[in-house]
């Protein structure tokens, strides 16, 4: 699995939008979905704010994608 798709199986399972997940990071929409389209990467701070987030640690978060 790729971290896009790990990405937005989380938030799904959350039942959070694209957009409420962009709010509380302070990022765009834009750039939550291009995270789980595997355009880009979220930076290291980010991961760490999506990780306590959707309660699972960095690390499972990173190995989920691999």
């Amino acid at each position: 699995m790729e971290l896009g798709k790990n990405l937005e199986e989380e938030r799904e399972s959350y039942h959070f939008t694209q957009k409420e997940v962009a709010d509380i990071l302070h990022v765009s929409r834009q750039t939550v979905s291009n995270w789980e389209r595997d355009v880009s990467y979220p930076d290291l701070e980010s991961l760490v704010y999506l990780s306590d987030l959707y309660h699972i640690s960095v690390d499972q978060l990173l190995n989920h994608a691999m």
